[in-house]
């Protein structure tokens, strides 16, 4: 079973965003309610504390010794029946002595004893109430004990919380969608260089475009960079799979010229000697091209192949191609040489360099190792002939590019070089020999493909 759609990022990312908002919001908005209420209760207590000393200041003593409150209290609500605000005094035993006006012929609720200087503070669903203990020490040095209890209405209170909080949650309800707007226009920014990427692929798809060509921000480009190193991949093989009749034409021409030299004498142990040497070159060159395209065009890099002896090899064989101009070949590669690679590849493109070198050498072809660095492995095909001029690079390296029409070929020898040393990641470069003064042609590998 397939695993179901994914859908859009930008959904998806928008639907965390709007979940996260709410979630913070919300717990926001509670957090700061709770808080809210917390300090409208503490305010309220305090507010019913100071109506408590505001009373005791208006308080007196009759001629009995017995704390009096003014018919009229200071604050006016307690003269206002069914205001809001209420205040009895009672005595130690819960006898009422006093009634604001406010409260009429009600009663508060009754409590326990309050000890004196202390007051307690509660609510109920109708109401905020608070009690103060008192006790009071007449002229005549007598102490009486009374409750003075204040009460606010809950709908006083609750009006203003009912403000807040419609403000508050109006407030953060507005504050999130302006975030939710402001987090979708950033994630259409963010996610900007994704449908560019889309864009320019489907341009590629449709022919447009090669290779992927926007400046794209560092977390995408390992992956666009391994996008467009698949697509360079790709369009190699394609001129691999399109050239790759001339290439194995070409590869095989060596061998067949020595067997071609070996028919064209009367000598049958020259013709077996050849034979010999000839038929296990194109055995390899064509197993090899097999593997290579089995592979997709890239040689497993497992395998070292020592280059010295494989180099005298193809030495043995065009010596005996170039005979008749009695060409001398030197070999000195070290002996200990080895480079990861294919030997097939490897053949290839030291027979390529090789042939092409004496077909315009005067007397001499040599293979060397050149500098020697830790970053590259450094191989050298050197000539006698008359080199090739800077200018005619780019000319040589092309398939089919030819500066000399007198010599046999195709023009493709030093373009399969090229383009093998590519596959490598390497370089091929077209310089003077120094020793022998004619081309030199050098192949410098990385020592880490």
């Amino acid at each position: 079973m397939g695993l179901p759609p994914q859908g859009s990022i930008h959904r998806r990312l928008i639907e965390a965003t709007l979940s996260i908002l709410v979630l913070f919001l919300g717990l926001t908005g509670y957090l700061l309610h709770v808080a809210q209420r917390h300090s409208l209760e503490a305010a309220v207590e305090a507010q019913l504390l100071g109506h408590v000393y505001a009373l005791l200041g208006e308080a007196s003593e009759d001629s009995q010794g017995w704390v009096r409150l003014p018919e009229k209290a200071a604050d006016p609500r307690l003269n206002r029946p069914d205001s809001g605000l209420y205040a009895q005094l009672l005595g130690v035993d819960g006898q009422v002595l006093w009634n604001s006006a406010s409260l009429l012929d009600k009663r508060l609720p009754s409590v326990d004893e309050v000890p004196a200087g202390e007051h307690r503070f509660f609510q109920d669903r109708w109401a905020y109430r608070l009690y103060y203990g008192i006790e009071w020490e007449s002229l005549d040095g007598r102490v009486n004990r009374y409750r003075l209890g204040v009460s606010l209405s809950r709908n006083v209170v609750d009006e203003r919380a009912d403000i807040f909080r419609t403000t508050l949650w109006g407030g953060l309800i507005g504050v999130g969608v302006l975030l939710l707007l402001a987090q979708g226009m950033v994630l259409r920014w963010g996610l900007f260089p994704l449908r560019q990427a889309a864009g320019e692929l489907k341009a590629i798809e449709e022919g447009g475009e090669e290779r992927l060509r926007g400046d794209y921000p560092l977390e995408l480009s390992p992956l666009t960079g391994n996008i467009n190193s698949l697509l360079e991949y790709n369009r190699i093989q394609r001129e691999r799979h399109r050239n790759s009749l001339d290439d194995l034409a070409h590869s095989i021409k060596t061998p067949l010229a020595v067997l071609q030299g070996a028919l064209d004498s009367d000598d049958p142990e020259r013709l077996k000697e050849a034979a010999r040497q000839a038929v296990p070159l194109i055995d390899d060159i064509l197993r090899g091209r097999l593997q290579r395209a089995g592979l997709g065009g890239r040689s497993a890099l497992a395998n070292t192949v020592a280059v010295a002896p494989l180099a005298q090899r193809l030495i043995n064989a065009l010596a005996k191609v170039y005979r008749e101009r009695e060409l001398q070949f030197e070999n000195r590669l070290p002996a200990a040489l080895r480079i990861p690679g294919d030997e097939n590849d490897f053949m290839e493109l030291l027979g390529n360099l090789l042939d092409n070198a004496g077909k315009f050498a005067a007397s001499r072809v040599l293979i060397g190792e050149g500098s020697v660095s830790d970053s590259d492995w450094d191989i050298r095909v050197e000539d006698d002939g008359p080199g090739i001029a800077e200018k005619d690079i780019e000319q040589v390296l092309a398939r089919g590019g030819r500066l000399d029409e007198r010599h046999a070929g195709q023009g493709i020898g030093l373009a399969a070089a090229l383009e093998i040393v590519r596959l490598y990641r390497g370089r091929l470069t077209i310089g003077r020999s120094l020793e022998l003064g004619g081309a030199s042609i050098g192949i410098h590998l990385p020592k880490r493909v």
